[in-house]
């Protein structure tokens, strides 16, 4: 394959094929299979990577894009395990957790801090808050589902009339 010249004042670059992606998974038929999970998160580019890996896993996928929007999605609806981004404006993942596992007590579900970073400062923050483990993005399907696949059942629902098919 011959390269032609470039035009006047470009460069020519030579790019490498990218890498083939390794092959996903089938969607999961184990344990985590429609598990209900709540992904919280005010970024919309995290969230969207986040509830596809949660589809992926197999999941029942809600969504929140704030604190006070995951604290009223817990108390209307039940989940196994919520995944709470932990830096987000007006209340963070950290005081959302408090305020879930006051609200809920050991009814609360399983949450799981997503955060960019996890100095060991932050991972003691987020376990003091209630939080059960911390996976620090980007989050693989791998690791997402190894968290999912140790879920319980979810609880039963917080407020009559709860409801799996609003999405937050």
């Amino acid at each position: 394959m011959s390269l032609a010249a470039p035009e006047p004042g470009r460069t020519a670059v030579a790019l490498a094929p990218a890498p083939e992606p390794e092959p996903l998974p089938a969607p999961s038929t184990g344990p985590a299979s429609r598990l209900p999970v709540l992904v919280v998160d005010d970024n919309p580019i995290n969230l969207k990577v986040a509830s596809g890996l949660v589809e992926r896993a197999g999941c029942v996928v809600r969504q929140a894009t704030s604190g006070p929007a995951a604290v009223e999605a817990v108390a209307r609806e039940s989940f196994s395990v919520v995944l709470m981004d932990c830096d987000m404006p007006d209340m963070d993942g950290l005081e959302a957790t408090r305020r879930i596992v006051e609200q809920l007590g050991a009814a609360a579900p399983r949450i799981v801090a997503l955060t960019a970073a996890g100095q060991s400062d932050e991972v003691a923050a987020c376990l003091a808050a209630g939080m059960s483990e911390v996976l620090v993005k980007p989050v693989t399907l791998a690791q997402l589902m190894t968290v999912l696949g140790t879920s319980a059942p979810p609880v039963a629902p917080a407020a009559e009339g709860s409801t799996h098919s609003e999405r937050t």
